[in-house]
């Protein structure tokens, strides 16, 4: 569970006899000394295995009225700030039973946008993977829609120093895989509102997303 949801957590030791085990049979790897599951389709599996448990969250992300329409361009490109603008007002409705006193880490915040997301992309053949392997590392959330890719960075409480280099390590994955785009959602309990901030250096474009994620208790009347 730390591997896949807290990556980068759990030190590659070979003489650990569950890492051993795990790597033997594939499921993981060493990733520069730390434990990873290299395979995007294994990532993938081992997420829905083991999922956290969201209250058939589901039925919230995606009601009978939404389709993956409304955020299709007409050049066939996906508007993914269109539809990160739907997965917020998705949390303004759920947040307080989805976030409320719980200490996520970073990796469950990134499992729920996952899973918010692929309802939508996946319902027009596109497809969402999770610690895929890019030119110079590893992006938290790739997808592929109608032949084109959209990179994703996925952050949790950072400092301002963290934002700053996530930015940095953001535009040089854009930069490196020919692309023009891309999008950082920093998961914040620190701020008063959602918030959506774009940037341009080079001719490179960082959609930035903060997503609020300290709300009231839900009233129980």
């Amino acid at each position: 569970m730390k591997i896949l949801f807290e990556p980068g957590s759990v030190e590659f030791n070979i003489y650990d006899e569950s890492i051993n085990y795990l790597y033997l049979n594939g499921v993981i790897d060493n990733c520069e000394g730390k434990c990873c599951v290299r395979v995007p389709l294994y990532y993938k599996a081992l997420y829905d295995r083991f999922k956290p448990q969201i209250n058939e969250e589901k039925n919230y992300m995606a009601t009978i009225k939404d389709t993956i329409k409304p955020y299709i361009k007409a050049d066939s490109s996906l508007d993914l700030n269109k539809l990160i603008e739907r997965y917020t007002k998705y949390i303004k409705q759920r947040g307080a039973i989805m976030f409320k006193g719980k200490n996520y880490y970073e990796g469950v915040y990134q499992y729920n946008l996952d899973q918010f997301l692929s309802l939508y992309v996946e319902a027009a053949e596109g497809k969402v993977y999770p610690e895929t392997q890019v030119n110079g590392g590893r992006i938290d959330l790739l997808i592929n829609f109608n032949n084109k890719e959209y990179l994703i960075e996925v952050k949790s409480d950072i400092t301002e120093n963290e934002y700053e280099k996530a930015k940095k390590q953001l535009f040089e994955y854009i930069t490196r895989n020919g692309l023009k785009e891309g999008w950082l959602l920093v998961y914040s309990s620190s701020i008063e509102d959602f918030e959506y901030i774009p940037e341009e250096k080079d001719g490179v474009k960082i959609n930035v997303w903060f997503i609020k994620t300290n709300f009231e208790s839900p009233s129980k009347i």
